[in-house]
């Protein structure tokens, strides 16, 4: 018995060398009395729940299993959806994020997929955000085998549209996606500073100091 309790204490420190969160609470949306979590990493904060705001534009994912995974947005929509002191992030604000958990300079300027850091940002990563593959976006390749995706918008545009993150399934690459045209996807928002004096904190860390 203490031999396997050895190893899974070995296995959950190597799996978690990436950039780890350093604290973590809840916030309310102050429109419509809905709570989400958030969680520190480095010098940003970044809501740790899907958007889930009622507006007009906004679509429940057809595919997903879940109720507690937020709302998909059409482009049109997403300039005026963040909660009052937080906003959509920028393409430059995701590169903040890949490169502290691992992506290099090299990598993060790619497209469309880049980097092997999906893990640390995915439901029980190092890092989270627990991201959630909803089903929102399915396709099958030509050997019929099922690919999900889920799509979250960024505020940088492109061309008639604005540029996207994506993470899929079958691939522990982030895609930094330039699309042709304009689709649904999910919102993660970030505080506009990086005091918590406004938020509940539930847990401190102390690993910042540790990151790089």
């Amino acid at each position: 018995m203490k031999k396997i309790l050895f190893f899974l204490i070995i296995t959950t420190l190597v799996s978690c060398s990436g950039l780890k969160s350093s604290m973590i609470g809840t916030f309310t949306d102050t429109r419509d009395g809905k709570t989400y979590r958030w969680v520190k990493l480095k010098d940003q904060i970044w809501m740790a729940q899907n958007l889930n705001y009622e507006t007009q534009g906004a679509l429940e994912s057809y595919g997903a299993k879940r109720k507690d995974i937020g709302k998909l947005y059409k482009d049109h929509v997403i300039q005026n959806i963040a909660p009052a002191g937080w906003h959509i992030p920028t393409d430059a604000e995701w590169q903040i994020l890949e490169k502290a958990a691992g992506m290099t300079e090299e990598e993060v300027n790619r497209v469309p997929f880049r980097g092997s850091i999906e893990a640390d940002l995915l439901e029980g990563g190092c890092t989270q955000l627990n991201i959630p593959f909803t089903g929102n976006l399915s396709n099958r390749s030509p050997g019929g085998t099922l690919w999900e995706f889920v799509n979250f918008w960024t505020s940088t545009p492109y061309k008639q549209t604005y540029i996207q993150r994506s993470f899929r399934t079958d691939d522990n690459r982030i895609g930094r996606v330039m699309p042709n045209t304009s689709r649904a996807c999910f919102v993660r928002c970030i505080k506009n500073d990086t005091t918590t004096l406004d938020l509940t904190v539930e847990k401190i860390f102390f690993r910042e100091k540790q990151q790089k």
